[in-house]
């Protein structure tokens, strides 16, 4: 009994660990439940952080205004490497 409650406790923690990843993805701003500021002028905002290395990310940000105009940023290349880097900009 002991080393089933073991297998399986082991088995849902890896489990768990497995589903940690979700830092990277994509992710929509609902306009109609926000409530920054900067949301009377938007019609839609999505924030995509890409994996470009195994401790590596950056992230992009896709804007459209009420007044039809687009606005694309992409941030610089971050590093989990636990030391202090400069930001450009």
């Amino acid at each position: 009994m002991r080393t089933m409650f073991t297998i399986l406790t082991t088995l849902l923690f890896s489990m768990t660990l497995m589903g940690a990843e979700s830092f990277y993805g994509t992710w929509k701003l609902n306009v109609a439940k926000s409530k920054l500021p900067c949301s009377a002028d938007l019609t839609s905002e999505t924030m995509k952080i890409v994996e470009t290395g195994p401790d590596s990310y950056r992230n992009v940000v896709d804007v459209v205004l009420k007044s039809g105009e687009t606005r694309h940023q992409e941030g610089a290349n971050r590093v989990f490497d636990g030391k202090d880097d400069a930001v450009p900009g």
